[in-house]
């Protein structure tokens, strides 16, 4: 399996690590909170059209978790 650099990093792996998969399956998620990893979100220009963005994106990724 291939894992880019930056997951790698984030995991703490190194190159040749032996890493363990498991495939599990989670109950329906019903409420999500995000936050921003920077103040600078809120310099959004046009927040309309990044929520319009969000709402496709959980529309286009619904028909994923099932």
């Amino acid at each position: 399996m291939y894992v880019g650099a930056q997951m790698m990093n984030n995991l703490l792996l190194e190159e040749g690590s032996i890493v363990q998969v498991e495939n599990i399956s989670l109950p329906v998620a019903t409420f999500a909170k995000f936050q921003p990893q920077s103040p600078d979100f809120l310099d959004i220009t046009n927040p309309k059209a990044v929520y319009s963005f969000v709402q496709f994106l959980s529309v286009a990724f619904s028909g994923l978790l099932y």
